[in-house]
């Protein structure tokens, strides 16, 4: 864990950012700027999941560098906003949970 570096992802892409994303830069961001502005009841549904990524820094293949930890569904935990390294374990901080959630991979 020392020689990692952690990323969350807060909600899996939805179906109409998905399209945004392929429009291509400068039209992508007038795109993302306009949804963000959107009234929340206009606002594309947001998916609940939950998503850490681990960046391997020392690790001489891309396929052994990244691995991703996920609760797909969000049951667990969803909406990750961080995440912290404590004594191998990794501490997930939420939006939408009152708990801090506590993933040890040494099990």
């Amino acid at each position: 864990l020392s020689n990692s570096c952690y990323a969350v992802m807060p909600s899996a892409m939805t179906p109409i950012m998905k399209v945004v994303q392929k429009i291509g830069h400068p039209f992508d961001m007038f795109f993302r700027t306009i949804l963000l502005g959107l009234p929340k009841f206009l606002a594309p549904p947001v998916k609940l999941y939950g998503g850490v990524l681990e960046i391997n820094m020392e690790s001489n293949t891309m396929q052994n560098r990244v691995r991703c930890v996920q609760d797909p569904d969000g049951t667990d935990i969803g909406m990750l906003t961080g995440v912290t390294v404590h004594d191998d374990k990794l501490y997930l901080g939420s939006l939408r949970n009152d708990y801090i959630g506590v993933y040890d991979d040494t099990e």
